[in-house]
């Protein structure tokens, strides 16, 4: 019998971790955990994100493995230079998560044009592929 001594869980809460904004008014925007109020609430901000610093539920918070190295209670202009710093924001964005993210927005950018060039090429795609299969 072989037993790992790791931990299954590693998102903690904790001063420094990128969060994604689940619901309300921000809806998809980067934040960081500033402080910890209680085991329920935290205050976060993302100066870099156009996100204002404010008291914050978990709930309406997902955590993300990115970790900055910041201070407790750290400054707006000092979270954007440390944040700048680190590449927070860019770690992120190469993760799936952020690419997912990426690729939303920019499905979402699309005009009706690009849509229909987009429904080509998958169409092209497909028939290439069932072309692959049926030589096979």
């Amino acid at each position: 019998l072989r037993s790992t001594s790791q931990m299954a869980f590693k998102r903690f809460v904790q001063v420094g971790r990128l969060c994604v904004v689940n619901y309300g008014a921000e809806v998809g925007k980067l934040c960081v955990i500033v402080d910890i109020v209680d085991a329920s609430r935290v205050i976060v901000d993302g100066p870099t994100t156009g996100f204002e610093r404010k008291v914050m539920s978990l709930k309406a918070l997902s955590l993300t493995k990115v970790v900055a190295d910041v201070s407790r209670g750290i400054r707006q202009q000092k979270l954007a230079k440390a944040l700048e710093e680190q590449k927070v924001i860019e770690k992120f964005n190469e993760s799936t998560w952020g690419q997912k993210k990426l690729a939303a927005a920019k499905r979402a950018s699309l005009n009706d044009f690009d849509r229909f060039k987009v429904m080509l090429l998958k169409k092209e795609r497909s028939l290439a592929i069932k072309k692959a299969i049926k030589a096979m």
